[in-house]
């Protein structure tokens, strides 16, 4: 619909293209190490876009299959320096990527934080910390393995 959306605008061919993401509203954007570029939406899922290829791929909540995400409504996004993919959502904690792959695992601690219980509104990953925002607070984490 008209200029809404997310765009693509190529610098040295001073091209603009629409990228073919149904939802307008986007809550967050993170780019890894590799160049990829997350995209979460609210009730869209999250989409990871490669600008080299133009290849898009659509991460989505489906109930039936194991090691997909909670659901659609996506808050927050952040990357470990080990390029783990982190996702935030409104009333389903945090789930995140498993050995870099496209399977997705609710996060969770040793220490006891359980982010199920938690709507995540914002996720930053540090140097040997992790801070989530919740409805509730601030947590600050200090995994082993991010």
């Amino acid at each position: 619909s008209g200029m809404f959306g997310l765009w693509d605008y190529n610098v040295d061919k001073n091209t603009l293209r629409k990228l073919p993401i149904k939802s307008n509203v986007v809550t967050s954007l993170i780019k890894d190490s590799r160049g990829l570029v997350f995209v979460g939406t609210d009730g869209d899922g999250v989409f990871s876009y490669n600008s080299t290829t133009g290849a898009i791929e659509r991460f989505l909540d489906n109930t039936l299959e194991h090691g997909r995400l909670p659901n659609n409504q996506v808050y927050a996004l952040a990357c470990s320096p080990r390029d783990q993919l982190f996702i935030g959502f409104y009333r389903a904690g945090a789930s995140y990527t498993v050995k870099n792959s496209h399977v997705f695992a609710p996060y969770a601690t040793d220490s006891g934080f359980d982010s199920s219980q938690h709507s995540i509104r914002a996720i930053d990953i540090g140097a040997g910390y992790m801070a989530v925002g919740t409805r509730n607070g601030l947590y600050m984490l200090l995994p082993k393995d991010v």
